[in-house]
Parts: structure tokens; C-alpha cells; sequence
């Protein structure tokens, strides 16, 4: 789920400067509501952030202060193109990712 959350974050950065953005948006969050209606579940969001440890919250830190970051140099200035978007989107979605596969790894 970690992975998977990384994953949904860089992809929501990677679409930002489409006219279809919005609708992708939308749809990303329609879907992120599948793992909060699983409260109780495993794999449920409340679930997983009990999981973290301090590595995973850093990771998440690091995605979600990326992402304000994104946010801001779309909506301050020119950069706001396909090209900077996919980078962004995959330094945004790296750290999550990444602490995902370390604990998977750790758990087998």
C-alpha cells in the first residue's frame, strides 16, 4: 500500500499540466476512497500509517512537502510542462516507493 500511495501521488504530479487534469483528479480520489472504506482491512489507509515506522512517515513527508513544491512552481511560473511534471512526478512518487519495497523486503 505504501508503494501503491507513492505510486498515486507521482502520477497525480505527473498529469498536472494536461487540460484533463481535473477529471484525473477526480477519478485518482474516487479511487484513493477504496482503501479508506477498508478501515479495518490490512491493507486499509488507517491501517497502514499504524504500520510506519518513522522511515515510511519521513518518506511521506518528503512526497507530500514535493508536492506542495510542484504545486507552486505550476501555479508561479511558466515551468509547468509535460517534461517537468513526469521528473517531478517521479521524484515525488521515489521516496514512498522506495520505502514500500525496503519494508516489503524487510517483512520477507
Amino acid at each position: 500500500m505504501t508503494t501503491g500511495l507513492g505510486v498515486y501521488f507521482g502520477v497525480i504530479a505527473a498529469v498536472t499540466p494536461y487540460r484533463w487534469f481535473p477529471a484525473a483528479t477526480m477519478i485518482f480520489i474516487i479511487a484513493l476512497l477504496v482503501p479508506l472504506i477498508g478501515l479495518s482491512a490490512r491493507w486499509g489507509l488507517p491501517s497502514v500509517g499504524a504500520d510506519w515506522r518513522k522511515f515510511e512517515w519521513v518518506a511521506f513527508g518528503m512526497t507530500i512537502v514535493m508536492s506542495f513544491a510542484l504545486t507552486i512552481l505550476a501555479t508561479k511560473t511558466d515551468l509547468d510542462t509535460p517534461l517537468v511534471a513526469t521528473i517531478s512526478g517521479i521524484l515525488i512518487a521515489a521516496p514512498l516507493v522506495c520505502s514500500g519495497l525496503r519494508t516489503h523486503r524487510q517483512h520477507e
